[in-house]
């Protein structure tokens, strides 16, 4: 029960983090062209 609910949070801070790399590497490389 504590695993499941304990890996559910890590999912999603995972995609977060993620989405963010992914947003920051767009900005970079629009800025760059």
């Amino acid at each position: 029960m504590f695993s499941e609910e304990s890996s559910i949070p890590k999912n999603t801070s995972s995609r977060f983090s993620s989405a963010t790399v992914h947003t920051y590497a767009s900005r970079c490389y629009f800025s760059s062209l």
